[in-house]
């Protein structure tokens, strides 16, 4: 478990802290609250000088951080039509992509909305 915890703090050399609570939460979702702490933290350990009020915002917003999940699933793409396999999963990553810029906002309803809207450009004809 280590070894994978240093692994993914080496994997992304280019990281930079997010500094607004709404890039915070997004990377609390794409790395997980525990990784992102250990990238800040990692960070401005190299950095030499920290930014104690953006790693202080931080770490408030990883404590108060909540778990969300992507409100649609392969079966909701599978049922509009949308051909097993890669197709499911490219169009769930698409409104992914989409809800996580709405900063997970959207709920079932307009995900599913979402899922039509990109169902339809994939569908042929």
């Amino acid at each position: 478990k280590d070894r994978d915890r240093l692994e993914a703090l080496r994997a992304d050399e280019t990281f930079a802290p997010p500094l607004d609570d709404r890039a915070i939460r997004r990377d609390c979702y794409r790395l997980g609250p525990e990784l992102l702490i250990d990238r800040a933290l990692l960070y401005w350990a190299k950095a030499g000088a920290p930014d104690n009020a953006a790693l202080q915002r931080i770490l408030d917003a990883v404590e108060a951080w909540e778990p969300v999940s992507l409100p649609g699933k392969g079966d909701d793409v599978l049922a509009l039509g949308v051909p097993t396999g890669e197709a499911v999963g490219s169009a769930l990553k698409q409104v992914e992509e989409w809800w996580i810029g709405e900063d997970f906002r959207p709920g079932r309803d307009r995900a599913l909305e979402k899922l039509r809207e990109v169902a339809s450009v994939r569908a042929p004809g």
